[in-house]
């Protein structure tokens, strides 16, 4: 990371994670972030400089390959110009956030603390709603959506605080956060917790496994993994633990398969699978449409009374999608897939080259890694705009400080 500050990089990133919950209606809805990025950027004195950064141009070569593959699907399937502006606009604004917070995230050592502790405090700001304990014993998903917001950002900078100073207890922060979460019916959020403080444990050992001891390891690792799950089943059936989600094991035929668990809490999956393989080439365009309704009734005969009941919290018409890699098949058929696919292949090319670093970002690294790994498979499409630029960002500051790295390395030995 950068050893000197930057106090208008400090001020902008700021401006922009405090508005990420202020939305504007034009078109579609975005975020008062974005036109923050969008004016950012045309102040931007150093792009020249950013496109010398190969890991930023791999992204927008993903990025660039999706937008125009959205474009001929749009024309292909004679998309309405609103839903194709939609679409469209989730990819130009998510390349614009992203080149946006790379040029100042790299400019400033504290630049990862600032934009967390805003995103904290715009979830704290702008929710929309009264704050109502009371509602989290009628509805679990409260505490997801109200809290998890923002306790994760705060979690995540504490983390690399302690990772300066006792690396121990920055893992064990993420382990006990990750378990309050489980109590707490957000579940998915605290795998995400507990995996990371995981990796933090395996950088603290500083154990550096060759391909055989990795494959033990996996296989170790997923017997665990499973071990951890059957405790969990146990205590959800048995002891009465976690809420209303949780209680989405009881209705399974086999609630000891964690397969079976995903594919009820993300039925979706199955149905955007088949309307992919309906048009895998060219895609369905932007907000695919079921204009038959073979979709929606396939999520309905396939996820039972539950989803016949919340039927209408689906967008009349749409195939239902929750999946940011089946969403650009979806949507932008082939070239949507390859696109995404090379944003993401960026991402986790730089995790594993940055992975050994003495880094101050670990904490933040192993976290916005797993998250981003789980929004890309079981998350909306819109996380290529609200999640990913930041995710990205982070990284490519990461990649830019292995290079640095490397090359006083080089100057040393010499």
């Amino acid at each position: 990371m950068p050893k000197h500050r930057d106090r208008g990089a400090e001020i902008m990133l700021a401006l922009f994670a405090s508005t990420q919950k202020v939305f504007v209606e034009f078109v579609g809805r975005f975020m008062v972030a974005e036109f923050v990025a969008a004016i950012g950027l045309l102040r931007q004195n150093n792009l020249q400089q950013l496109n010398r950064l190969p890991e930023l141009r791999s992204v927008l070569i993903g990025f660039g390959i999706l937008f125009c593959s959205l474009l001929i699907s749009d024309t292909i399937n004679a998309s309405s110009q609103n839903d194709s502006l939609r679409g469209l606009a989730s990819v130009l604004f998510a390349l614009i956030s992203t080149i946006f917070l790379t040029g100042h995230m790299r400019r400033s050592a504290y630049a990862p603390h600032i934009f967390l502790v805003g995103t904290a405090l715009s979830s704290v700001i702008f929710f929309v709603g009264e704050l109502d304990l009371s509602a989290q014993l009628e509805n679990t998903n409260y505490f997801k959506v109200r809290f998890v917001p923002i306790l994760v950002p705060i979690v995540a900078v504490g983390a690399t605080i302690f990772w300066g100073t006792n690396r121990i207890l920055s893992a064990t922060l993420f382990f006990v956060t990750g378990a309050i979460f489980f109590a707490f019916d957000a579940r998915s959020m605290g795998a995400v917790l507990v995996l990371a403080s995981g990796l933090l444990a395996v950088q603290i050992i500083g154990f550096r496994p060759k391909f055989v001891q990795i494959f033990i390891i996996a296989v170790i690792g997923t017997g665990a993994a499973y071990a951890g799950y059957v405790y969990y089943v146990d205590a959800v059936l048995n002891h009465g633990f976690g809420g209303t989600n949780a209680q989405q094991l009881a209705r399974l035929d086999n609630p000891y398969n964690p397969f079976e668990l995903l594919l009820v809490g993300r039925p979706e999956l199955r149905v955007t699978a088949a309307a992919v393989s309906d048009n895998p080439i060219v895609g369905h365009g932007s907000w695919a449409k079921d204009k038959t309704g073979e979709y929606w009734w396939l999520l309905l005969t396939s996820t039972g009374t539950e989803y016949r009941d919340l039927s209408f919290d689906y967008e009349k018409g749409m195939i239902p999608a929750h999946s940011v890699i089946l969403t650009a098949w979806l949507w932008a058929g082939i070239g949507g897939l390859l696109g995404i696919l090379i944003v993401y292949w960026t991402v986790l090319r730089i995790f594993l080259n940055t992975f050994w670093i003495n880094s101050k970002l670990a904490p933040v690294l192993c976290l916005y890694f797993l998250d981003i790994s789980w929004a890309f498979c079981f998350s909306p499409f819109g996380h290529i705009r609200t999640s990913f630029p930041f995710v990205i960002a982070i990284f490519i500051t990461a990649a830019l400080q292995l290079g640095q790295k490397k090359s006083t390395e080089k100057k040393l030995h010499r």
